[in-house]
Formats: C-alpha cells, sequence, structure tokens
C-alpha cells in the first residue's frame, strides 16, 4: 500500500501510518492498538487514529535499557 507522506506533516495518523513510522506491519499496529491499553489510539466512528506527539511518548514509555 503506498501512503500519501502528507501524513509526515499531520499531527494525527491512521493506524497504517503508524505502522509505517515504527516500521512495523500494519496487522502488527492494528494488534497492538487492540491489546494494549496504554496505546493512544483514539476509535472515531469505524477508525482509528493517533496523536503524533502520544504515539512518541508511547513508544519513549516503552523504552527498555537494553545495557543491562
Amino acid at each position: 500500500m503506498e501512503l500519501n507522506r502528507d501524513y509526515l506533516n499531520n499531527p494525527y495518523l491512521k493506524i497504517p501510518e503508524v505502522a509505517k513510522l515504527l516500521r512495523i506491519s500494519r496487522n502488527r499496529a492494528y494488534d497492538i492498538a487492540a491489546s494494549d491499553p496504554t496505546f493512544p489510539a483514539i476509535k472515531i466512528g469505524r477508525r482509528l487514529i493517533v496523536s503524533r506527539e502520544d504515539l512518541e511518548t508511547w513508544v519513549n514509555s516503552q523504552r527498555r535499557d537494553l545495557r543491562s
């Protein structure tokens, strides 16, 4: 699926755009949105959207110290 590059500047992302940014599959992104209550998805009608700012905060909260 070819994504329109407008999402790079949009403050809200659709799940396929989140997947592209995180370099994960679209299905994996939907799985995370459905199974992780801390994932910052907002349901509007049938569409899930994610605030770019909230996604960045969520990603940072998922970090683990890999040096341990």
